[in-house]
Protein backbone atom coordinates (compact mmCIF):
# COMPACT_ATOMS: atom_id res chain seq x y z
CA UNK A 1 0.00 0.00 0.00
CA UNK A 2 1.41 3.41 -0.99
CA UNK A 3 1.90 6.27 1.46
CA UNK A 4 -0.92 8.14 -0.29
CA UNK A 5 -3.36 5.29 0.29
CA UNK A 6 -2.23 4.95 3.89
CA UNK A 7 -2.76 8.66 4.42
CA UNK A 8 -6.27 8.43 2.96
CA UNK A 9 -7.15 5.39 5.08
CA UNK A 10 -5.85 7.06 8.23
CA UNK A 11 -7.89 10.15 7.44
CA UNK A 12 -11.03 8.07 6.83
CA UNK A 13 -10.59 5.98 9.99
CA UNK A 14 -10.02 9.08 12.08
CA UNK A 15 -13.25 10.61 10.75
CA UNK A 16 -15.10 7.58 12.15
CA UNK A 17 -13.54 8.27 15.56
CA UNK A 18 -14.63 11.90 15.25
CA UNK A 19 -18.31 11.23 14.51
CA UNK A 20 -19.44 11.75 18.10
CA UNK A 21 -17.40 14.97 18.38
CA UNK A 22 -18.95 16.32 15.17
CA UNK A 23 -22.44 15.34 16.37
CA UNK A 24 -21.82 17.07 19.69
CA UNK A 25 -20.55 20.17 17.88
CA UNK A 26 -23.66 20.23 15.68
CA UNK A 27 -25.96 20.07 18.72
CA UNK A 28 -23.99 22.86 20.41
CA UNK A 29 -24.07 25.14 17.33
CA UNK A 30 -27.82 24.61 16.83
CA UNK A 31 -28.32 25.65 20.47
CA UNK A 32 -26.06 28.72 20.42
CA UNK A 33 -27.02 30.04 16.96
CA UNK A 34 -30.51 29.22 15.53
CA UNK A 35 -32.29 28.35 18.80
CA UNK A 36 -30.71 31.21 20.75
CA UNK A 37 -31.45 33.55 17.84
CA UNK A 38 -35.10 32.44 17.64
CA UNK A 39 -35.57 33.01 21.38
CA UNK A 40 -33.92 36.44 21.16
CA UNK A 41 -35.95 37.49 18.11
CA UNK A 42 -39.18 36.46 19.82
CA UNK A 43 -38.26 38.66 22.77
CA UNK A 44 -37.37 41.59 20.49
CA UNK A 45 -40.66 41.27 18.61
CA UNK A 46 -42.56 41.50 21.89
CA UNK A 47 -40.66 44.69 22.68
CA UNK A 48 -41.42 45.96 19.17
CA UNK A 49 -45.14 45.45 19.80
CA UNK A 50 -44.78 47.51 23.00
CA UNK A 51 -42.83 50.19 21.04
CA UNK A 52 -39.78 49.55 23.22
CA UNK A 53 -37.51 48.97 20.22
CA UNK A 54 -37.36 49.44 16.45
CA UNK A 55 -36.71 47.24 13.40
CA UNK A 56 -33.23 48.80 12.72
CA UNK A 57 -32.25 48.05 16.32
CA UNK A 58 -33.49 44.47 16.00
CA UNK A 59 -31.48 44.06 12.78
CA UNK A 60 -28.30 45.20 14.53
CA UNK A 61 -28.98 42.94 17.53
CA UNK A 62 -29.61 39.95 15.24
CA UNK A 63 -26.43 40.67 13.31
CA UNK A 64 -24.42 40.90 16.54
CA UNK A 65 -25.42 37.35 17.51
CA UNK A 66 -22.87 36.06 14.98
CA UNK A 67 -19.99 37.60 16.97
CA UNK A 68 -18.63 36.42 20.31
CA UNK A 69 -18.68 39.95 21.78
CA UNK A 70 -22.51 39.91 21.84
CA UNK A 71 -23.00 36.13 21.93
CA UNK A 72 -20.84 34.70 24.75
CA UNK A 73 -22.42 31.27 24.15
CA UNK A 74 -20.66 31.20 20.76
CA UNK A 75 -17.34 31.90 22.44
CA UNK A 76 -17.94 29.18 25.04
CA UNK A 77 -18.86 26.74 22.25
CA UNK A 78 -15.69 27.54 20.30
CA UNK A 79 -13.43 27.13 23.34
CA UNK A 80 -15.15 23.90 24.41
CA UNK A 81 -15.03 22.30 20.96
CA UNK A 82 -11.37 23.30 20.55
CA UNK A 83 -10.42 21.53 23.80
CA UNK A 84 -12.58 18.44 23.15
CA UNK A 85 -11.33 18.07 19.55
CA UNK A 86 -7.69 18.57 20.50
CA UNK A 87 -7.74 16.16 23.42
CA UNK A 88 -9.92 13.52 21.71
CA UNK A 89 -7.97 13.55 18.46
CA UNK A 90 -4.63 12.77 20.08
CA UNK A 91 -5.91 10.80 23.08
CA UNK A 92 -4.08 7.72 21.78
CA UNK A 93 -0.95 9.32 23.26
CA UNK A 94 -2.28 8.48 26.73
CA UNK A 95 -2.31 4.69 26.12
CA UNK A 96 0.78 2.49 25.64
CA UNK A 97 -1.18 -0.04 23.57
CA UNK A 98 -2.75 2.56 21.28
CA UNK A 99 0.45 4.49 20.76
CA UNK A 100 2.31 1.27 19.84
CA UNK A 101 -0.45 0.44 17.38
CA UNK A 102 -0.40 3.89 15.75
CA UNK A 103 3.37 4.11 15.58
CA UNK A 104 3.62 0.63 14.05
CA UNK A 105 1.93 1.96 10.91
CA UNK A 106 4.65 2.45 8.23
CA UNK A 107 4.20 6.21 7.83
CA UNK A 108 6.12 9.18 9.17
CA UNK A 109 4.76 10.82 12.28
CA UNK A 110 3.96 14.02 10.40
CA UNK A 111 1.76 11.98 8.04
CA UNK A 112 -0.02 10.60 11.10
CA UNK A 113 -0.35 14.06 12.66
CA UNK A 114 -1.87 15.93 9.68
CA UNK A 115 -5.08 13.93 9.00
CA UNK A 116 -5.98 13.98 12.69
CA UNK A 117 -5.36 17.73 12.79
CA UNK A 118 -7.50 18.41 9.69
CA UNK A 119 -10.39 16.31 11.00
CA UNK A 120 -10.43 18.34 14.21
CA UNK A 121 -10.90 21.51 12.19
CA UNK A 122 -13.71 19.91 10.17
CA UNK A 123 -15.49 18.89 13.39
CA UNK A 124 -15.84 22.61 14.11
CA UNK A 125 -16.28 24.12 10.65
CA UNK A 126 -18.98 21.79 9.25
CA UNK A 127 -21.38 22.07 12.25
CA UNK A 128 -20.71 25.84 12.35
CA UNK A 129 -21.71 26.25 8.69
CA UNK A 130 -24.90 24.21 9.24
CA UNK A 131 -25.83 26.28 12.31
CA UNK A 132 -25.01 29.49 10.44
CA UNK A 133 -27.28 28.61 7.48
CA UNK A 134 -30.16 27.62 9.78
CA UNK A 135 -29.78 30.89 11.68
CA UNK A 136 -30.01 32.89 8.45
CA UNK A 137 -33.20 30.98 7.63
CA UNK A 138 -34.61 31.83 11.06
CA UNK A 139 -33.80 35.49 10.42
CA UNK A 140 -35.44 35.25 7.00
CA UNK A 141 -38.71 34.07 8.59
CA UNK A 142 -38.82 37.32 10.56
CA UNK A 143 -37.65 39.42 7.56
CA UNK A 144 -34.29 40.06 9.22
CA UNK A 145 -32.15 38.67 6.40
CA UNK A 146 -30.13 41.43 4.72
CA UNK A 147 -26.85 41.65 2.84
CA UNK A 148 -25.25 43.44 5.82
CA UNK A 149 -26.28 40.60 8.14
CA UNK A 150 -24.85 38.01 5.71
CA UNK A 151 -21.63 39.98 5.27
CA UNK A 152 -21.13 40.44 9.02
CA UNK A 153 -21.91 36.77 9.68
CA UNK A 154 -19.38 35.58 7.10
CA UNK A 155 -16.69 37.87 8.52
CA UNK A 156 -17.38 36.58 12.04
CA UNK A 157 -17.32 33.00 10.78
CA UNK A 158 -13.78 33.41 9.43
CA UNK A 159 -12.62 35.29 12.53
CA UNK A 160 -14.09 32.69 14.90
CA UNK A 161 -12.61 29.87 12.83
CA UNK A 162 -9.21 31.55 12.96
CA UNK A 163 -9.57 31.89 16.74
CA UNK A 164 -10.62 28.25 16.97
CA UNK A 165 -7.54 27.22 15.00
CA UNK A 166 -5.28 28.86 17.57
CA UNK A 167 -7.21 27.47 20.56
CA UNK A 168 -7.30 24.00 19.00
CA UNK A 169 -3.56 24.00 18.33
CA UNK A 170 -2.79 25.06 21.90
CA UNK A 171 -5.00 22.21 23.19
CA UNK A 172 -3.03 19.75 21.03
CA UNK A 173 0.21 21.20 22.38
CA UNK A 174 -1.05 20.51 25.91
CA UNK A 175 -1.79 16.89 24.97
CA UNK A 176 1.60 16.31 23.34
CA UNK A 177 3.48 17.77 26.32
CA UNK A 178 1.66 15.55 28.82
CA UNK A 179 0.89 11.85 29.20
CA UNK A 180 -2.50 11.59 30.93
CA UNK A 181 -5.97 12.98 30.30
CA UNK A 182 -6.22 14.81 33.64
CA UNK A 183 -2.85 16.55 33.28
CA UNK A 184 -3.69 17.47 29.67
CA UNK A 185 -6.88 19.20 30.79
CA UNK A 186 -4.96 20.99 33.55
CA UNK A 187 -2.38 22.08 30.96
CA UNK A 188 -5.15 23.46 28.73
CA UNK A 189 -6.45 25.48 31.68
CA UNK A 190 -2.96 26.85 32.39
CA UNK A 191 -2.32 27.76 28.73
CA UNK A 192 -5.70 29.51 28.42
CA UNK A 193 -5.76 31.38 31.71
CA UNK A 194 -2.12 31.97 32.72
CA UNK A 195 -1.87 35.38 31.06
CA UNK A 196 -5.14 36.86 32.44
CA UNK A 197 -4.39 35.51 35.93
CA UNK A 198 -0.82 36.88 35.84
CA UNK A 199 -2.06 40.28 34.66
CA UNK A 200 -4.75 40.31 37.37
CA UNK A 201 -2.09 39.61 40.01
CA UNK A 202 0.07 42.45 38.72
CA UNK A 203 -2.90 44.82 38.67
CA UNK A 204 -3.71 43.86 42.25
CA UNK A 205 -0.11 44.50 43.34
CA UNK A 206 -0.21 47.95 41.71
CA UNK A 207 -3.51 48.75 43.40
CA UNK A 208 -2.44 47.30 46.74
CA UNK A 209 0.97 48.92 47.15
CA UNK A 210 0.84 52.12 45.07
CA UNK A 211 -1.41 54.77 46.59
CA UNK A 212 -1.64 56.86 43.42
CA UNK A 213 -2.56 53.97 41.08
CA UNK A 214 -5.67 54.41 38.91
CA UNK A 215 -7.33 51.44 37.20
CA UNK A 216 -7.13 53.16 33.79
CA UNK A 217 -3.33 53.04 33.84
CA UNK A 218 -1.39 51.09 31.26
CA UNK A 219 0.76 49.04 33.57
CA UNK A 220 4.50 49.27 33.18
CA UNK A 221 4.85 45.51 33.61
CA UNK A 222 2.32 43.21 31.96
CA UNK A 223 2.08 40.06 29.90
CA UNK A 224 1.08 40.60 26.26
CA UNK A 225 -2.39 39.31 25.40
CA UNK A 226 -1.06 37.06 22.62
CA UNK A 227 0.35 34.77 25.32
CA UNK A 228 -3.24 33.81 26.10
CA UNK A 229 -5.23 31.94 23.42
CA UNK A 230 -8.40 33.43 24.90
CA UNK A 231 -6.87 36.91 24.67
CA UNK A 232 -6.04 36.31 21.00
CA UNK A 233 -9.57 35.08 20.34
CA UNK A 234 -11.19 38.12 21.96
CA UNK A 235 -8.81 40.55 20.26
CA UNK A 236 -10.01 39.23 16.89
CA UNK A 237 -13.37 40.88 17.56
CA UNK A 238 -11.84 44.37 17.71
CA UNK A 239 -12.57 46.11 14.39
CA UNK A 240 -9.51 48.32 14.73
CA UNK A 241 -7.39 45.17 14.88
CA UNK A 242 -8.93 42.75 12.46
CA UNK A 243 -8.76 45.28 9.66
CA UNK A 244 -5.07 45.73 10.41
CA UNK A 245 -2.16 43.62 11.54
CA UNK A 246 -3.86 41.30 14.01
CA UNK A 247 -5.15 38.67 11.54
CA UNK A 248 -1.71 37.96 10.00
CA UNK A 249 -0.28 37.99 13.52
CA UNK A 250 -2.74 35.29 14.64
CA UNK A 251 -2.06 33.27 11.49
CA UNK A 252 1.68 33.47 12.21
CA UNK A 253 1.18 32.46 15.87
CA UNK A 254 -0.99 29.51 14.79
CA UNK A 255 1.60 28.41 12.21
CA UNK A 256 4.39 28.58 14.82
CA UNK A 257 2.32 26.54 17.29
CA UNK A 258 1.53 23.93 14.61
CA UNK A 259 5.23 23.67 13.80
CA UNK A 260 6.03 23.30 17.50
CA UNK A 261 3.39 20.57 17.89
CA UNK A 262 4.80 18.62 14.95
CA UNK A 263 8.36 19.00 16.23
CA UNK A 264 7.47 17.84 19.75
CA UNK A 265 5.36 14.97 18.41
CA UNK A 266 8.26 13.74 16.29
CA UNK A 267 10.66 13.64 19.25
CA UNK A 268 8.12 12.48 21.84
CA UNK A 269 9.05 9.10 23.27
CA UNK A 270 6.38 6.41 23.10
CA UNK A 271 7.17 5.53 26.71
CA UNK A 272 5.84 8.95 27.81
CA UNK A 273 2.24 7.77 27.76
CA UNK A 274 0.88 7.37 31.27
CA UNK A 275 3.40 9.83 32.73
CA UNK A 276 2.41 13.30 33.88
CA UNK A 277 4.92 15.10 31.66
CA UNK A 278 6.17 13.78 28.33
CA UNK A 279 9.38 15.85 28.42
CA UNK A 280 11.18 15.62 31.80
CA UNK A 281 13.33 18.71 31.12
CA UNK A 282 10.22 20.92 31.13
CA UNK A 283 9.17 19.89 34.63
CA UNK A 284 11.26 22.38 36.60
CA UNK A 285 10.51 25.32 34.27
CA UNK A 286 6.77 24.71 34.32
CA UNK A 287 6.76 24.24 38.08
CA UNK A 288 8.50 27.57 38.69
CA UNK A 289 6.12 29.33 36.29
CA UNK A 290 3.20 27.88 38.25
CA UNK A 291 4.62 28.47 41.74
CA UNK A 292 5.27 32.20 41.30
CA UNK A 293 1.66 33.28 40.54
CA UNK A 294 0.30 30.69 43.00
CA UNK A 295 2.43 32.08 45.81
CA UNK A 296 1.46 35.68 45.07
CA UNK A 297 -2.21 34.70 44.83
CA UNK A 298 -1.97 33.05 48.25
CA UNK A 299 -0.46 36.22 49.70
CA UNK A 300 -3.22 38.34 48.17
CA UNK A 301 -5.87 35.96 49.52
CA UNK A 302 -4.53 36.00 53.08
CA UNK A 303 -4.08 39.77 53.05
CA UNK A 304 -7.67 40.27 51.88
CA UNK A 305 -8.79 39.44 55.43
CA UNK A 306 -7.01 42.48 56.87
CA UNK A 307 -5.97 46.00 55.87
CA UNK A 308 -3.57 46.29 52.95
CA UNK A 309 -0.50 47.21 55.02
CA UNK A 310 -0.46 43.86 56.80
CA UNK A 311 2.66 42.36 55.24
CA UNK A 312 2.79 39.61 57.85
CA UNK A 313 -0.39 38.06 56.48
CA UNK A 314 0.78 38.59 52.91
CA UNK A 315 4.07 36.76 53.53
CA UNK A 316 2.32 34.00 55.49
CA UNK A 317 -0.05 33.42 52.58
CA UNK A 318 2.87 33.25 50.17
CA UNK A 319 4.73 30.70 52.30
CA UNK A 320 1.72 28.40 52.79
CA UNK A 321 0.65 28.59 49.14
CA UNK A 322 4.15 27.95 47.82
CA UNK A 323 4.65 24.89 49.99
CA UNK A 324 1.22 23.40 49.20
CA UNK A 325 1.57 24.05 45.45
CA UNK A 326 5.07 22.56 45.41
CA UNK A 327 3.84 19.37 47.12
CA UNK A 328 0.81 19.01 44.83
CA UNK A 329 2.86 19.51 41.65
CA UNK A 330 5.51 17.01 42.73
CA UNK A 331 2.84 14.43 43.61
CA UNK A 332 1.26 14.90 40.16
CA UNK A 333 4.67 14.66 38.47
CA UNK A 334 5.70 11.47 40.22
CA UNK A 335 2.25 9.95 40.89
CA UNK A 336 3.47 9.29 44.41
CA UNK A 337 2.53 11.22 47.55
CA UNK A 338 5.96 10.39 49.02
CA UNK A 339 7.53 12.69 46.39
CA UNK A 340 5.85 15.78 47.89
CA UNK A 341 9.10 17.34 49.11
CA UNK A 342 11.35 16.30 46.22
CA UNK A 343 13.30 18.90 44.17
CA UNK A 344 13.23 21.80 46.67
CA UNK A 345 15.47 24.00 44.50
CA UNK A 346 12.56 25.09 42.32
CA UNK A 347 10.68 26.03 45.50
CA UNK A 348 13.60 28.13 46.70
CA UNK A 349 13.98 29.82 43.30
CA UNK A 350 10.27 30.64 43.13
CA UNK A 351 10.36 32.07 46.65
CA UNK A 352 13.35 34.25 45.75
CA UNK A 353 11.58 35.63 42.66
CA UNK A 354 8.46 36.40 44.74
CA UNK A 355 10.55 38.21 47.37
CA UNK A 356 12.13 40.37 44.65
CA UNK A 357 8.75 41.16 43.04
CA UNK A 358 7.17 41.98 46.41
CA UNK A 359 10.12 44.21 47.38
CA UNK A 360 9.78 46.20 44.17
CA UNK A 361 6.15 46.98 44.99
CA UNK A 362 6.34 47.32 48.77
CA UNK A 363 9.36 49.64 48.82
CA UNK A 364 8.31 51.34 45.56
CA UNK A 365 11.83 50.87 44.21
CA UNK A 366 10.96 52.50 40.88
CA UNK A 367 9.27 55.50 42.56
CA UNK A 368 5.84 54.92 41.02
CA UNK A 369 3.97 57.10 43.55
CA UNK A 370 6.50 59.92 43.30
CA UNK A 371 6.60 59.93 39.49
CA UNK A 372 5.46 63.08 37.70
CA UNK A 373 6.14 63.70 33.99
CA UNK A 374 8.39 66.65 33.23
CA UNK A 375 6.40 69.82 32.62
CA UNK A 376 7.93 70.37 29.18
CA UNK A 377 6.96 66.85 28.07
CA UNK A 378 3.22 67.32 28.79
CA UNK A 379 0.83 68.23 25.97
CA UNK A 380 -2.30 68.48 28.17
CA UNK A 381 -3.68 67.59 31.58
CA UNK A 382 -7.17 66.36 32.42
CA UNK A 383 -8.47 65.89 35.94
CA UNK A 384 -11.71 64.70 37.48
CA UNK A 385 -12.76 64.71 41.13
CA UNK A 386 -14.50 61.57 42.33
CA UNK A 387 -18.10 62.33 43.26
CA UNK A 388 -19.14 64.50 40.29
CA UNK A 389 -22.88 65.13 40.05
CA UNK A 390 -23.59 63.43 36.69
CA UNK A 391 -23.08 59.68 36.84
CA UNK A 392 -23.03 58.75 33.14
CA UNK A 393 -22.58 60.32 29.72
CA UNK A 394 -23.66 58.79 26.43
CA UNK A 395 -20.77 57.56 24.29
CA UNK A 396 -22.95 57.13 21.18
CA UNK A 397 -21.04 57.79 18.01
CA UNK A 398 -22.99 55.88 15.35
CA UNK A 399 -24.81 57.89 12.63
CA UNK A 400 -28.12 56.16 13.32
CA UNK A 401 -27.74 56.83 17.07
CA UNK A 402 -28.35 53.20 17.98
CA UNK A 403 -25.27 52.83 20.17
CA UNK A 404 -26.51 53.58 23.68
CA UNK A 405 -23.41 52.58 25.62
CA UNK A 406 -22.41 55.00 28.36
CA UNK A 407 -19.21 55.99 30.15
CA UNK A 408 -18.84 57.25 33.71
CA UNK A 409 -18.51 60.95 34.37
CA UNK A 410 -14.93 60.71 35.63
CA UNK A 411 -13.73 59.05 32.42
CA UNK A 412 -15.72 61.56 30.35
CA UNK A 413 -13.96 64.45 32.12
CA UNK A 414 -10.55 62.87 31.62
CA UNK A 415 -11.20 62.32 27.92
CA UNK A 416 -12.51 65.81 27.17
CA UNK A 417 -10.93 68.35 29.54
CA UNK A 418 -7.40 68.54 28.05
CA UNK A 419 -5.98 71.65 29.76
CA UNK A 420 -3.06 72.99 27.74
CA UNK A 421 -2.16 75.83 30.16
CA UNK A 422 -0.94 73.32 32.69
CA UNK A 423 0.84 75.51 35.29
CA UNK A 424 -1.88 75.41 38.00
CA UNK A 425 -2.87 71.78 37.36
CA UNK A 426 0.79 70.75 37.51
CA UNK A 427 1.28 72.57 40.84
CA UNK A 428 -1.75 70.80 42.27
CA UNK A 429 -0.32 67.45 41.14
CA UNK A 430 2.98 68.23 42.91
CA UNK A 431 1.01 68.96 46.07
CA UNK A 432 -1.03 65.79 45.55
CA UNK A 433 2.06 63.57 45.53
CA UNK A 434 3.23 64.89 48.91
CA UNK A 435 -0.21 65.02 50.51
CA UNK A 436 -1.16 61.51 49.37
CA UNK A 437 1.98 60.07 50.94
CA UNK A 438 1.30 61.89 54.23
CA UNK A 439 -2.41 61.04 54.25
CA UNK A 440 -1.93 57.34 53.51
CA UNK A 441 0.86 57.03 56.06
CA UNK A 442 -1.19 58.53 58.91
CA UNK A 443 -4.50 56.99 57.91
CA UNK A 444 -3.17 53.47 57.32
CA UNK A 445 -1.24 53.45 60.61
CA UNK A 446 -4.41 54.35 62.48
CA UNK A 447 -6.60 52.00 60.48
CA UNK A 448 -4.49 49.02 61.44
CA UNK A 449 -5.43 49.65 65.09
CA UNK A 450 -9.14 50.31 64.57
CA UNK A 451 -11.26 49.69 61.47
CA UNK A 452 -13.74 52.52 62.21
CA UNK A 453 -12.37 55.41 60.14
CA UNK A 454 -14.76 58.05 61.59
CA UNK A 455 -13.81 57.10 65.13
CA UNK A 456 -10.15 57.25 64.18
CA UNK A 457 -10.48 60.76 62.80
CA UNK A 458 -12.30 62.05 65.88
CA UNK A 459 -10.00 60.45 68.46
CA UNK A 460 -6.76 61.32 66.70
CA UNK A 461 -7.56 64.94 66.02
CA UNK A 462 -7.12 64.39 62.28
CA UNK A 463 -10.73 65.30 61.49
CA UNK A 464 -9.97 68.91 60.63
CA UNK A 465 -7.13 67.98 58.29
CA UNK A 466 -8.62 64.98 56.56
CA UNK A 467 -12.39 65.35 56.53
CA UNK A 468 -12.18 67.59 53.45
CA UNK A 469 -9.89 65.08 51.70
CA UNK A 470 -11.10 63.52 48.47
CA UNK A 471 -9.60 61.91 45.40
CA UNK A 472 -8.58 63.67 42.22
CA UNK A 473 -7.80 61.56 39.14
CA UNK A 474 -5.20 62.96 36.74
CA UNK A 475 -4.58 62.12 33.11
CA UNK A 476 -1.29 63.42 31.71
CA UNK A 477 -1.19 63.30 27.92
CA UNK A 478 2.46 63.52 26.85
CA UNK A 479 3.71 65.00 23.60
CA UNK A 480 4.82 61.55 22.44
CA UNK A 481 1.19 60.31 22.73
CA UNK A 482 1.65 58.35 25.96
CA UNK A 483 -1.05 58.68 28.63
CA UNK A 484 -0.22 58.62 32.36
CA UNK A 485 -2.97 58.25 35.00
CA UNK A 486 -2.63 58.97 38.72
CA UNK A 487 -5.12 59.12 41.60
CA UNK A 488 -4.14 61.74 44.22
CA UNK A 489 -5.61 62.48 47.64
CA UNK A 490 -6.28 66.23 47.83
CA UNK A 491 -7.38 68.41 50.74
CA UNK A 492 -9.86 70.54 48.81
CA UNK A 493 -10.23 72.99 51.70
CA UNK A 494 -6.52 73.81 51.73
CA UNK A 495 -6.29 73.96 47.92
CA UNK A 496 -9.63 75.67 47.25
CA UNK A 497 -8.09 78.71 45.55
CA UNK A 498 -5.88 76.65 43.23
CA UNK A 499 -8.71 74.24 42.50
CA UNK A 500 -11.06 77.09 41.56
CA UNK A 501 -8.44 78.52 39.20
CA UNK A 502 -8.23 75.21 37.35
CA UNK A 503 -11.97 74.77 36.99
Amino acid sequence: MTSKNLFYNLWKENIKRRVWVMALSLIVFILVLPIYSAMSIEHWMQNLAREMTTIPEILISFQDLFGISENPLLMAATVGIAVVSGVQGYSFLFSRKKIDLYHSIPVKRIQLFIPIYINGILSYVIPYIIGFIITLCVGGIYNLYTFDVLKYGIIQFFLNTLGFLFLYTIAILAVIMTGTLLVSLLACFVFFFYEPIANSIIQFLYRQFFFTFDYRSNLGIHFPSFLSPLGVFMELQDKDLYYGFWIPKVILLSALCIALCIFLYRIRASESSGKAMAFPKTKAVIKVLLLIPTGLTGGIFFQSFVYRDSMKWFLLGIAISLLLAHCVIEIIYESDYKAALHHPYSLILSGAVIVIVTSVFYFDLFQYDAYLPKEEDIASISLSPIGTNINYYSSSSSPDNTDYRQIDASTYCLNHMEITNIKDAYSLAQYGILYTKDFEKNYSNLYRKDGDSDFIMEESGLTGNYRSTNNLVYKFTLKNGKEVYRDYSINFKDQKELFNKIF
